[in-house]
């Protein structure tokens, strides 16, 4: 809200790690190879859970090759589903692959500011995500629904921990 319509994913095996996401994803494929039904586009997927206009950012060109989208540290997603990655791995990882001065950084607009943060890094101050992608080639996280985004908005995505929309970026 307000760049979306409220929308939910209701999974009865798992939140990250186990869900059915993707057994779900094959089941209707399957379902449907006989009697096809016309894919949704990207493109009209983000305008059926679109909440509001085309923001003028969205239109930007890319300034980074790389935007990595870090979460709260303490959060149990990332605690239980991070595949062994945290937030200065994947630094550390977007920096060694795409070198500093390509990679902006979004922390979690909810985490605390942390002094210890490295002062090198180039800082996201987008209002939005949405915003935040505009500016990103591609977009790395662990398991950030904002990877999800990126994905809706065309953007190259590495899910590196376990998410249970990995297997459309993989």
């Amino acid at each position: 809200h307000p760049h979306y319509i409220s929308t939910a994913y209701f999974d009865f095996s798992g939140v990250n790690a186990n869900t059915e996401c993707e057994r779900r994803y094959a089941a209707f494929r399957s379902e449907t190879k006989n009697r096809p039904l016309p894919d949704l586009t990207r493109e009209a997927l983000l305008e059926v859970v679109r909440g509001t206009p085309k923001l003028p950012q969205e239109v930007a060109e890319p300034t980074y090759a790389v935007g990595v989208a870090k979460q709260m540290a303490a959060d149990s997603n990332i605690l239980a589903f991070s595949d062994g990655w945290d937030a200065r791995k994947l630094v550390d990882h977007a920096i060694d692959r795409f070198g500093r001065g390509n990679v902006l950084v979004r922390k979690h607009p909810g985490e605390p500011k942390d002094d210890r943060d490295d002062a090198n890094l180039v800082k996201d101050t987008s209002a939005t995500a949405i915003e935040f992608i505009a500016k990103c080639n591609r977009v790395m996280t662990i398991n950030s629904s904002v990877g999800f985004e990126a994905m809706l908005y065309g953007k190259r995505t590495t899910m590196l921990g376990q998410n249970p929309f990995r297997f459309i970026a993989d």
